[in-house]
């Protein structure tokens, strides 16, 4: 039994249904849909519970009492922490000299994880959080702060109010700062992606928001510092359109649902007619297949 927007579901209905174990993942409303289909394509069993993931814990701990579940919890556990950080260990292991790693900070499995890895394999590493500023869960840590931790965010699955205590005691010893962006930032990294790369990444993948000079030199980066992003692919994420729109070469978002192969023929040809640079963007959603088209002008 577990709560998640999506990652851990995913990982914890995949391992049960090999052992042979049954699985059910509690999830708020707003996660994406395919998140919700690849969790039960695995042998989950999805229960939509609370508009957030603190809401979907409360039913969490609510169905354990009454049916004695056992919880796996996606961070605050420390054999998912241990699992988490064989990213960072791979990643070295493959270039060592990496400079800095940026860490998406929800509940803080993840970062605790990377963080005492990434310190292990290389003392000079910094390891910084990065945070949606809608959740600075660790920024009021760090920072004896009291900020508010709620709100609609483009990184739905790091929407998370407080941070595990099993986490926090790595993040206070090998974790160097936390810097929160905005949901705006996150959108036009998400354009940035969108146009150049021809991939609708997930929310999570904020990290690219902060990939700039002022970071560099906050840090004493070298030029030719040397580092890795992770993305994750997500068809179903709000944060396309809305993103596009504001990045300064689109000029036209426009959507059409697909029915059938010829639609999709008709958008292609229709693309091309129009003369322009144009994206588009296959979409599976809750309503089934639909055509974003990003029509760029010339710079």
């Amino acid at each position: 039994m577990a709560m998640s927007a999506g990652n851990h579901a995913q990982g914890l209905a995949f391992i049960a249904k090999k052992m042979n174990i049954n699985s059910n993942i509690v999830m708020p409303e707003g996660t994406p849909f395919t998140k919700i289909r690849r969790t039960k394509n695995f042998g989950g069993n999805v229960i939509i519970h609370g508009s957030s993931l603190g809401e979907s814990y409360e039913h969490v701990q609510k169905l354990i009492n009454e049916r004695g579940y056992t919880e796996v919890h996606p961070y605050n556990d420390l054999n998912v922490i241990a699992g988490q950080g064989t990213i960072s260990y791979e990643m070295l292991s493959d270039c060592n000299d990496i400079d800095i790693l940026l860490v998406p900070v929800g509940g803080g499995g993840l970062i605790a994880g990377c963080s005492l890895a990434a310190k292990a394999m290389n003392q000079n590493i910094k390891v910084i959080g990065i945070e949606s500023e809608l959740y600075p869960s660790l920024t009021n840590i760090m920072f004896n702060k009291k900020m508010k931790c709620k709100g609609s965010t483009l990184a739905e699955g790091i929407a998370v109010s407080e941070i595990g205590q099993v986490p926090l005691s790595f993040i206070k010893n090998f974790v160097d700062d936390v810097i929160t962006v905005s949901d705006k930032s996150i959108e036009r990294a998400i354009a940035m992606l969108a146009e150049h790369e021809k991939v609708v990444v997930e929310g999570i993948g904020l990290t690219l928001s902060v990939l700039t000079d002022s970071l560099r030199k906050q840090f004493n980066l070298k030029t030719s510092s040397k580092g890795l992003v992770i993305v994750a692919i997500d068809k179903d994420g709000p944060g396309a359109e809305k993103g596009l729109k504001i990045g300064d070469r689109v000029i036209e978002v426009s959507q059409k649902k697909v029915n059938t192969p010829r639609d999709v023929t008709n958008q292609i040809t229709a693309s091309r007619n129009a003369g322009r640079k144009s994206i588009l963007l296959l979409v599976e959603g809750q309503s089934g297949l639909r055509f974003i088209a990003l029509r760029l002008s010339k710079k």
